[in-house]
C-alpha cells in the first residue's frame, strides 16, 4: 500500500506531489518497479510561445524562428495561431523571429536540460497603414448570422476614404450572402447544411476518398475546417493607397459531421456521415436500438446521415439489402498513472487495462512504451502553449466537451477554470507548465486524467459498445480499419502535423491502383501477387509470413479466392498503402524520452523480405522500403541468368539501383553511391534520409520531429545539404538525364528494327483480334516503339495502313524465329531489361550515378556490336532490305 500523503491545496500541489511520491511503500503494481507507468524525464529543454502582429494582437502564421548556436539547429516556424514549440539540447541560443511585412526580432535565451522557458514575441508591421479584419469567428450554425467589423490604424498621417468588404471564393469552401459590404461592419449569413453538406464532400471528393463502396466516411478536423471556411477581405482605401485584412468564419458542420476515423464504432451524440455505391437512386432507411429517437437525413441521396442518441446497434439498410451496422457506445478511458494499482483501473475505468493478458498485451506493451501513451502526461507538465484545442488530439473522446458519453463533463469543465493549472490571462488560457501538473490531475481530477493521453478508444472506438465484446470471436472488424483517417485525424490538421495530407499527395495513396491490381474483382488469383505491395491488407499479410517468395494464396487451388476475401482483397474492403502499413499505430515514435529516438517502421535492419542480393547490407529502417521498391527476389544479371526466357519488365527498381544490382553487362554489386555499406553514416536510413527527413542532420541529435515528408518526393535541394560545394541542379546535370534514357530506348528500338530488317520479315504472336498472329514486312512498318505493357516488356508497331497492335517482345519473331531463341534477341531483350530498370528507378541515376553510367555504356556497346556494319552517326537508318527512303522507323515519342 501507498503511504497515505494527505490533502493537498492544488495551488501547491505541482511541487508537493512529486517530492512525496518518492516516499512511498514497495509498489504494489506488478509494472511499476520497472516504470511501466512512470513517465520519462523530458532531457532536453522547451522553448514555445506565440508570434502575434504588435498592432492587431492576432497570432501571425508562418513567422520563421531561427537558431544561431553552436550546434545546428533547424530552424522552426509559427503554426495558423501564430504558436511555436521547440526542444532544444541545454545551452545559449539566440532566435530571431521574422517574417515578410514586419520588423524581424531577436531575443538570446539560456537553456538547462529539463527546463521549459515561454517566449511570446511581438512583430512590428512595416506597413503605413494597418488593416485588422478581426479574429476568426467559430460555431456558427448554417443558415446563421455573423457580423464582423474592420478597423483601419493609421500610421502615416493619411486619411480613410472608405472600406468595402469582399468574399472570397477557394475551391473548396463555402459561399456565404453579405449585407452591408460596402463599410466597417459587414453581416454573413451562412448558407443552409445542403451547401455545407456538397462542400464537404467536394473536399473529401479532391482526395479520391469518396469510394465507390458502402461504407462510414472518415473525417478528419481539416475537413470540416476547409470545408466550413468562409473568407472575406477588409479592403481600406485611404489618401496614401489601398489596404487590406483577411478574416475567417468557419461553420459549425457538428450536425452533419464529425472527427471520425472511417470506423463503424463511434460514440454516441456525434454524427455519421455514409457512403453508398454508384447507383441511379437510394432509399437508404435505419434501425435504431430501443430508446432511440434518432432520425435519419437525406435518405434519398449517396451520402445519409444521422446521430446515434443511444447506445446500441444502427442498422443500416439502402432498398431491400443490409448495408451496414455501427455500433454506437459511451467513452470509458483507463487511468494510466503509476500511484494506482490493476484491480483499482478495473474499478474505475469498468476495463481490464487493454487486457494485459493474452494475445493484446504485446500491443499494449508496446503502445505503453510510445509518445502516444503520455502525449498529454507530459505536455500538461513541460509545454509552455499547451491549451483546450490540443486535448483534441491528446485525450480520449476529442476533449471530452460534448455530450456524447465523454465522462464527467462536470469535472472537466472545472479543470479549465482551475487558477492552479490555466493561466486565464491568456487568449485562450494556457496550461501553466509544472512538473507536477499531471499527478495533480490524477489526485484532484482523477476523471480527467482517465481520458488523458492517446489511448485505444483513440483509434478503435468506444469501449463501451456492443462489438467490443465481440473482439475475441470475430476480431471487431468494425473497431479495426486500414483507413488513413485512423491517423489523419490527428496526424494531419497543422503545419507540424502534415503528413496525413502530404500522404494524399503520394503514390502510396492510390486507391485506384490498389482496387485494379489488388483485387479479385478486377486481378482475380492475380490479386495475391500484385496485392503484396499495392494493398494495405496485402502488404501486412505479406509481411507476417517473413518469406519474400510466399505467395499470399496458392493460385490454382480451391481456396485461393476465399482466401483473398479474408484478406480484404476486394474492391469493398481494399485500401492502398496507408499509415498503418508502414507505422504499427501501437508501437508509434516517443518524442519526449528521447528527442534522437527515430519513428519505428515494421520492419528495420532484417533481410528476411529483401531481394537475396541485398542482404548483408547496410539498410537500417530503409528495409520496409526495399522490400517492394526492388525487383527481383534474387540476382539476375549475365552470371545467374546467361538466356531471358520471358520478358517480364523490372517493377519498381529503386533498391536495385541503389544497390547496384540486377543489370546485365555491367559489374553488379560494386557500386553503391549512395548505399555504401563501409560508410553508412553518408546516408543514414538510405531512402528515408532523402525522401521523408530533412537532411542532413547530426547523428546525435536523429531526427527531427517537425517537417516529415511523405509525399516521398524529393528534388534537388536535397542533394545540396550534403553536396555543399555544388549546388542540386548542378549535381543534377552531371547524373543522367531523360535524354541519357531516351537515347537508349531508341538504341533498343533499333536493334529490333534491324533484326526485322535482316530477316525481312516479322510474326507478331497473338497481336491480332482474337489472338491470331499478325506477320509484316518492313516496308509495312510506319513506326516501332518500346513499352511497358503492364510489367511485361513490349512493342507497339504502327502501320503504313494505320494499324496499331501491341506484343510483348518474347512474342516478337523476326524471320519467324522468337527474340528469346537468338543470340542478338538476347542481347536486345537484356538492353530492353536494362532501360526499363533504370527508366522504372525514376531517379535518372542519383540513387546510383557511377553503377547507371555503366549500364548506359555497356548496354550501348552491346547493342552496336549486334549489326556492326551499321555503325555510324545516324542509329535510326536501317540498312538493306528496308529502304532509307522509306517512313520507318520514326523518332521514338519521349
Amino acid at each position: 500500500m501507498r503511504c497515505s500523503v494527505g490533502n493537498f491545496f492544488l495551488a501547491v500541489v505541482g511541487m508537493t506531489v512529486v517530492l512525496l511520491s518518492s516516499l512511498s511503500c514497495a509498489p504494489r503494481n506488478p509494472h511499476e518497479a520497472a516504470g511501466f507507468f512512470r513517465p520519462a524525464v523530458l532531457s532536453r529543454a522547451c522553448i514555445a510561445g506565440k508570434v502575434t502582429d504588435a498592432v492587431t494582437g492576432r497570432g501571425i502564421d508562418g513567422a520563421h524562428i531561427e537558431v544561431e548556436s553552436a550546434i545546428p539547429v533547424i530552424a522552426d516556424h509559427t503554426d495558423h495561431d501564430g504558436n511555436y514549440y521547440a526542444e532544444f539540447p541545454g545551452g545559449n541560443y539566440r532566435l530571431r523571429f521574422g517574417k515578410a511585412g514586419y520588423q524581424s526580432a531577436e531575443k538570446t535565451v539560456q537553456l538547462k536540460p529539463g527546463e521549459t522557458v515561454g517566449l511570446d514575441i511581438r512583430l512590428e508591421p512595416r506597413a503605413k497603414v494597418v488593416v485588422n479584419a478581426g479574429n476568426p469567428v467559430t460555431g456558427v450554425a448554417p443558415e446563421g448570422t455573423v457580423t464582423v467589423e474592420a478597423a483601419v490604424i493609421i500610421r502615416d498621417g493619411s486619411v480613410v476614404k472608405g472600406i468595402r468588404w469582399k468574399l472570397d471564393r477557394d475551391e473548396v469552401g463555402i459561399a456565404a450572402k453579405m449585407r452591408g459590404e460596402n463599410g466597417p461592419a459587414v453581416t454573413v449569413k451562412l448558407p443552409d447544411v445542403a451547401v455545407c453538406k456538397n462542400a464537404l464532400l467536394k473536399r473529401l471528393r479532391k482526395d479520391g476518398r469518396l469510394l465507390d463502396r458502402w461504407m462510414v466516411l472518415g473525417i478528419a478536423p481539416s475537413d470540416l475546417r476547409e470545408a466550413g471556411n468562409i473568407t472575406l477581405t477588409a479592403i481600406a482605401t485611404t489618401s496614401t493607397g489601398t489596404y487590406s485584412d483577411t478574416v475567417h468564419i468557419f461553420a459549425d458542420l457538428k450536425d452533419l459531421a464529425d472527427v471520425n476515423p472511417g470506423l463503424q464504432n463511434v460514440a454516441v451524440g456525434r454524427p455519421v456521415l455514409l457512403q453508398g455505391k454508384q447507383q441511379p437512386s437510394y432509399r437508404w432507411s435505419l434501425a435504431a436500438p430501443p430508446g432511440s429517437a434518432v432520425v435519419l437525413k437525406d435518405g434519398a441521396t449517396r451520402n445519409p446521415y444521422f446521430t446515434p442518441d443511444a447506445a446500441g446497434a444502427y442498422t443500416v439498410r439502402e432498398g431491400d439489402k443490409e448495408r451496414l451496422t455501427i455500433y454506437a457506445g459511451h467513452w470509458q478511458g483507463i487511468v494510466a498513472a503509476e500511484e494506482i494499482g490493476l484491480s483499482e483501473v478495473r474499478r474505475r475505468s469498468g476495463s481490464c487495462l487493454c487486457h494485459e493478458g493474452g494475445p493484446i498485451a504485446p500491443k499494449f506493451v508496446a503502445w505503453r512504451a510510445s509518445g502516444h501513451a503520455e502525449i498529454f502526461t507530459q505536455c500538461v507538465n513541460t509545454v509552455f502553449r499547451y491549451e483546450e484545442s490540443c486535448f483534441a488530439c491528446h485525450m480520449v473522446g476529442f476533449g471530452v466537451r460534448k455530450a456524447d458519453g465523454g465522462g464527467s463533463t462536470q469535472y472537466y469543465r472545472a479543470f479549465l477554470k482551475d487558477a492552479a493549472f490555466w493561466d486565464h490571462g491568456k487568449i485562450p488560457p494556457i496550461v501553466k507548465p509544472r512538473p507536477g501538473n499531471y499527478d495533480a490531475i490524477l489526485l484532484g481530477y482523477p476523471d480527467v486524467a482517465r481520458f488523458a493521453n492517446v489511448q485505444c478508444e483513440s483509434c478503435h472506438g468506444p469501449n463501451d459498445s456492443e462489438v467490443h465484446q465481440t473482439l475475441k470471436k470475430t476480431g471487431a472488424p468494425e473497431r479495426i480499419s486500414l483507413q488513413p483517417e485512423v491517423c489523419g485525424t490527428c496526424h494531419g490538421d497543422s503545419k507540424e502535423e502534415a503528413s496525413y495530407r502530404q500522404w494524399h499527395v503520394s503514390k502510396h495513396s492510390n486507391y485506384d491502383r490498389a482496387v485494379a491490381a489488388g483485387t479479385i474483382e478486377k486481378n482475380g488469383e492475380t490479386a495475391g501477387d500484385c496485392g503484396r505491395c499495392h494493398t494495405g491488407q496485402g502488404f501486412l499479410a505479406w509481411l507476417a509470413r517473413g518469406d519474400r517468395l510466399a505467395p499470399l494464396v496458392r493460385p490454382g487451388t480451391g481456396f485461393a479466392r476465399d482466401g483473398l476475401i479474408q484478406l480484404g482483397l476486394t474492391e469493398d474492403k481494399v485500401q492502398p498503402v496507408t499509415c498503418a502499413v508502414c507505422h504499427d499505430p501501437h508501437g508509434s515514435g516517443n518524442s519526449f524520452r528521447s528527442r534522437t529516438t527515430k519513428v519505428p517502421v515494421r520492419e528495420v535492419a532484417n533481410s528476411r523480405m529483401l531481394p537475396r542480393e541485398f542482404k548483408g547490407d547496410t539498410v537500417a529502417r530503409d528495409a520496409l522500403c526495399l522490400i517492394c521498391h526492388s525487383t527481383v527476389s534474387g540476382p539476375y544479371n549475365d552470371g545467374t541468368t546467361p538466356r531471358m526466357s520471358g520478358d517480364t519488365a523490372p517493377h519498381a527498381a529503386q533498391g536495385d539501383v541503389l544497390f547496384g544490382q540486377n543489370a546485365f553487362f555491367a559489374s553488379t554489386g560494386t557500386h553503391k553511391d549512395h548505399a555504401r555499406k563501409d560508410r553508412p553514416d553518408l546516408v543514414e536510413d538510405t531512402c528515408i534520409w532523402c525522401h521523408v527527413k530533412p537532411v542532413p542532420k547530426l547523428s546525435e541529435q536523429g531526427y527531427p520531429r517537425k517537417w516529415v515528408n511523405h509525399t516521398f518526393k524529393s528534388d534537388s535541394g536535397t542533394c545540396f545539404a550534403c553536396h555543399k560545394k555544388s549546388g542540386g541542379d548542378e549535381l543534377m546535370s552531371k547524373f543522367v538525364t531523360k535524354g541519357d534514357l531516351g537515347n537508349l530506348k531508341k538504341k533498343v528500338e533499333d536493334a529490333v528494327s534491324r533484326e526485322i530488317g535482316v530477316t525481312g520479315v516479322v510474326r507478331l504472336v497473338g497481336a491480332a483480334s482474337g489472338a491470331a498472329d499478325v506477320s509484316l514486312r518492313p516496308p509495312d512498318i510506319q513506326e516501332l516503339f518500346l513499352l511497358d505493357l503492364d510489367g511485361k516488356m513490349g512493342v507497339k508497331v504502327t502501320t503504313t495502313a494505320n494499324e496499331v497492335y501491341t506484343v510483348s517482345l518474347s512474342r516478337v519473331s523476326p524471320g519467324d524465329v522468337p527474340l528469346t531463341e537468338t543470340d542478338n534477341g538476347q542481347v536486345i531483350l537484356k538492353a530492353a531489361w536494362n532501360y526499363f530498370l533504370l527508366k522504372n528507378d525514376g531517379s535518372q541515376g542519383v540513387h546510383n550515378p557511377t553503377f547507371v553510367k555503366e549500364v548506359l555504356s555497356a548496354t550501348g556497346e552491346k547493342l552496336r556490336a549486334l549489326h556492326p556494319v551499321d555503325r555510324g552517326p545516324s542509329m535510326g537508318i536501317i540498312s538493306s532490305p528496308i529502304p532509307a527512303s522509306g517512313p520507318w522507323p520514326h523518332p521514338p515519342r519521349l
